[in-house]
This record gives C-alpha cells, structure tokens and sequence, in this order.
C-alpha cells in the first residue's frame, strides 16, 4: 500500500516537472528577434515625463516606415521588463500612461510580420524622464 502511495506521488511530481519545462520552452520558442530589413524600417522618438503619484508617461512618435505593434520596456528601478500593446502607425504620436516608477526608461519595439511577433532589441531606445 506504501509502495503504491509512493509511486503514485512519484509520478505526479515527474509529470509536474516535465509539464512546467515543456510550458517555458515553447513560451521562450516563440519569442523572435528582428531582421536587418525589418530594423532597417523602425524609427521612434520618446518623450518621457514623470506623473506625481501615478507613474511614467510616454510620448511615442513612430518616424518609421512600418506600425509598432507594442514595447516591452523596463526602468532603472526595475529589472524585469513588461510588454504592453501600444500601436504607433507611421507618422503618428502617441501619450501612454505607464503604472511604473522609475527616472530611465528603455524601449524596445515590438512589430507583428506575417502574423509573427518581433522584437527589435537593435532599435532599443533610452529616454530620460523628466
């Protein structure tokens, strides 16, 4: 009966190990970087200002030639970094309200291709919040 609880257990645990790698490998699979071609169309201005007891607010201009589909960005308070769905179409300006904290804050574009999502760390953008 003892055995039998043990290897019962046993194997729930393998199975809940197995289950939680295989989830994060193919989470880390579909994360794609941007070609040359593809960096080659990105460009964008950042605006950052501090909002007393709200956060960061972010002015974005997409002087590019394709849409920005979203950032992932980070601050200097915080190292892990967050993605958020923020359409910039060329030409266009945009203000988003970031419930965050922080005096730095770096962008990375994100851009959807062939109903793929890309992120473009070369494009990267630094802005200083004031």
């Amino acid at each position: 009966m003892i055995a039998t609880v043990l290897v019962i257990g046993m194997t729930v645990v393998t199975a809940a190990i197995v289950w939680i790698f295989l989830s994060s490998t193919v989470q880390q699979s579909g994360q794609k970087f941007c070609s040359a071609a593809q960096n080659a169309n990105i460009e964008f201005q950042v605006d950052c200002k501090t909002i007393l007891n709200t956060g960061l607010q972010a002015s974005i201009k997409n002087v590019g030639k394709i849409p920005i589909t979203g950032f992932r960005f980070r601050t200097d308070t915080d190292t892990k970094t967050r993605t958020d769905e923020m359409e910039v179409n060329p030409g266009q300006e945009r203000v988003f309200p970031l419930n965050i904290k922080g005096s730095t804050l770096t962008l990375f574009p994100v851009i959807i291709d062939e109903s793929k999502i890309y992120t473009c760390t070369d494009r990267k953008v630094d802005a200083a919040c004031k």
